[in-house]
């Protein structure tokens, strides 16, 4: 079953947010998205940007994960029913909307 998990890496300053797509033992890729977050404003266990009301980005930021990641299982398993399989991030020839 193919997951998607989101995670930043780094304490300081603000930091892009990775997306991380896993379908089993032989497909694991990493990419970057265009999305910063402040490391303090991170919430690792929900994977998504804390709700605290001084945050003005946290719902747009938290809305385009969700339809990334949408995007991406669609686009995943209509490839997958055509019998075509993601091996590696060269295999991905479109662009991912952000």
């Amino acid at each position: 079953m193919a997951t998607i998990n989101y995670l930043i890496k780094g304490e300081k300053n603000a930091t892009n947010i990775l997306l991380r797509f896993k379908n089993g033992r032989k497909c694991d890729l990493t990419a970057t998205t265009d999305l910063k977050v402040e490391p303090k404003r991170w919430s690792a266990a929900k994977q998504k940007v804390k709700l605290t009301a001084d945050d003005s980005t946290k719902d747009k930021v938290n809305n385009k994960l969700i339809e990334l990641e949408k995007f991406i299982f669609d686009e995943f398993n209509s490839d997958n029913s055509k019998g075509e399989l993601i091996a590696n991030s060269s295999d991905i020839d479109h662009p991912i909307p952000i």
